[in-house]
């Protein structure tokens, strides 16, 4: 039981993780359109009592006569969120240097921007070892829930 519980649990944070890749996959494909924008803000914030960074950003852009705000960037729902303190600075002063902002638009949903087109690893060795990890899980859980079938099969005959 104890391992069907593990094999699950490894399914659920394989899925997670996972999502972060599909949505790169997505922005690969994605044809982006570039337009100018505006800063409204911008600061490093501490998580996890400073081990981690998040850059906070917020800007204004333009895209077919209508304005939009948003505060993505870059694609993939986790890869923004938690780095290093000396990336966070580093993002933020790249971004303080721009005048004009370039701001990266999807053409089929101008609502979605990223000011960092970075795809990179989309498809490759992380796509490659989720795949073959969670082949790796499949199997331990089928082989798990043969032997179970087994030992209730034999608990079975003997009664």
């Amino acid at each position: 039981m104890v391992a069907v519980v593990c094999i699950v649990m490894a399914g659920i944070v394989l899925a997670y993780v996972s999502r972060e890749y599909v949505s790169l996959i997505h922005a690969s494909r994605v044809r982006l359109e570039q337009t100018t924008g505006e800063l409204l803000e911008i600061q490093v914030e501490p998580r996890r009592q400073g081990r981690t960074f998040h850059l906070r950003v917020r800007y204004r852009y333009s895209f077919d006569g209508q304005s939009f705000v948003s505060d993505r960037i870059g694609f993939g729902p986790t890869k923004w969120r938690s780095m290093t303190e000396s990336r966070a600075n580093s993002i933020l002063e790249q971004l303080q240097q721009q005048d004009p902002l370039t701001v990266y638009v999807e053409s089929g949903a101008p609502s979605k921007a990223v000011l960092i087109r970075d795809t990179t690893g989309v498809i490759g060795v992380p796509v490659l070892l989720l795949t073959a990890v969670g082949c790796v899980f499949a199997l331990v859980g089928l082989g798990a829930s043969a032997a179970a079938f087994q030992e209730w099969q034999a608990c079975r005959r003997d009664r």
